[in-house]
């Protein structure tokens, strides 16, 4: 039997271009003393490339938690600063994967 359909068979996958992902990436991150560097982010998206059997389209979202509200009681010049460099952090973020379509930043509004 012959569908008439010229390309790849079934057993050889959707083409790259026409792949719809079922697995999807999800890195959460939060504050820590090396931000505002994306160093330990770029590792871990780096580390992702030599798994097997994940697709090189597969969306990659990452997550910044921000503090929690009951933190910003008078807020005292250390929290401003950890403040500050996250907030800084989460621009690095976008500026460093602005180009790439597969990464998502998604910063917390809000925190809880």
């Amino acid at each position: 039997y012959h569908s008439g359909i010229s390309g790849p068979t079934a057993r050889d996958g959707p083409r790259p271009e026409n792949r719809t992902e079922d697995v999807a990436i999800v890195i959460t991150s939060s504050s820590i003393p090396s931000h505002p560097s994306t160093a330990m982010v770029e590792t871990v998206l780096n580390s992702t490339k030599r798994l097997v059997g994940l697709s090189p389209t597969a969306p990659i979202f990452i997550t910044v938690d921000h503090f929690p509200f009951s933190d910003f009681d008078g807020t005292p010049p250390d929290l401003e600063e950890k403040i500050d460099r996250l907030e800084e952090y989460t621009i690095n973020l976008f500026n460093r994967y602005l180009t790439d379509p597969r990464v998502h930043i998604i910063p917390a509004a809000r925190h809880n």
